[in-house]
């Protein structure tokens, strides 16, 4: 990566650039605007770290506060992180911005892999809007312009200016504004439906959304707490399992204290006492560890879901009593 070390556990990882104006007509002193956008499915957008650049040669970097976002798509969890910065050029030449390589690890085929966005070069030219490379050749044609005689203009150049002056409109025009006519009636059109019809489908959207959220879907929470026990934060790994926890247990789990005393896992509790343990006392020199976490509440997630088909066949397949009571 080219900031900081490590890969991220996803099962898909894309890097986009954008760039605000025209990198082939920038002068010394002129700005632009560099829009990076890095997607994470499986990982939440807190836990991407930073990747643009921190300086670049020949230009000054003028960074904003990363918008960081996370969504849910069909029960998985997508982060997105997007960092912009004001890139300010200082002198003229060819600039090259560097390539972007991310690290990642593809958990679907257990693989590393690595995304890239290659290096961009421009030039930049002087404040009088010279490039570098231009400036010799542009006093050698200045000469010559000096030099030659001054053109004669006799009376039917002029006529030849005067007719071109005159607008020629043919249909192509006529059939371009009844396009744009049709065009400002289905925006009209699309418009009154919106307001129609927007109210409902954005409360649609606003209780899907919430029901896809952790707090509500044991799937979102699990894929949140694997995130959060990779990104290795201690806080954020206790917040995310009591929100798992509150699924897994069969009473209301709101803080650790009642994940220890309310756990049906004696393994679980015992997790959440060294997890409480390393919050509170980080000098004792024993890191957290979150890979054991993360098997526990695998195994435990999928020992429940035996017990409740199992419970389901029991059921399903029980026989009616002989004696009517």
């Amino acid at each position: 990566m080219s900031r900081g070390e490590g890969w991220l556990p996803v099962t898909g990882l894309a890097l986009e650039e954008t760039w605000s104006g025209d990198l082939g007509a920038l002068k010394v002193g002129d700005s632009v605007v560099r829009t990076l956008i890095l997607r994470a499915e499986g990982l939440d957008g807190a836990v991407l770290p930073p990747f643009s650049p921190e300086n670049v040669q020949g230009l000054n970097l003028y960074p904003d506060p990363a918008d960081i976002s996370r969504t849910f798509v069909d029960g998985s969890i997508v982060g997105t992180r997007i960092e912009t910065s004001t890139y300010v050029a200082l002198e003229a030449g060819v600039i090259e911005v560097p390539a972007l390589d991310i690290a990642w690890w593809d958990v679907n085929s257990d693989s590393a892999r690595t995304t890239s966005l290659p290096a961009t070069r421009f030039e930049v030219a002087t404040v009088e809007g010279v490039l570098p490379s231009e400036q010799a050749i542009a006093s050698t044609q200045e000469i010559q312009a000096l030099l030659e005689p001054e053109p004669q203009v006799d009376q039917a150049m002029i006529d030849a200016q005067a007719e071109a002056e005159f607008i020629a409109i043919d249909g192509g025009l006529v059939r371009w504004t009844q396009w744009l006519l049709i065009a400002f009636v289905l925006l009209l059109i699309a418009i009154m439906g919106k307001r129609r019809f927007g109210a409902a489908s954005q409360q649609l959207f606003a209780d899907w959304r919430a029901a896809q959220s952790p707090a509500a879907n044991e799937k979102a929470a699990f894929a949140a707490l694997n995130a959060a026990c990779a990104s290795s934060s201690n806080k954020a790994i206790r917040d995310a399992l009591i929100t798992w926890a509150n699924h897994y247990c069969a009473a209301e789990i709101r803080s650790m204290e009642d994940l220890v005393r309310m756990s049906p896992s004696q393994e679980l509790t015992e997790q959440a006492k060294s997890l409480q343990s390393t919050l509170f006392n980080p000098l004792s020199g024993t890191p957290f560890d979150s890979a054991q976490l993360r098997a526990l509440t695998k195994k435990l997630r999928q020992a429940k879901r035996v017990a409740s088909r199992r419970r389901e066949r029991e059921v399903k397949y029980q026989l009616p009593s002989l004696y009517k009571s």
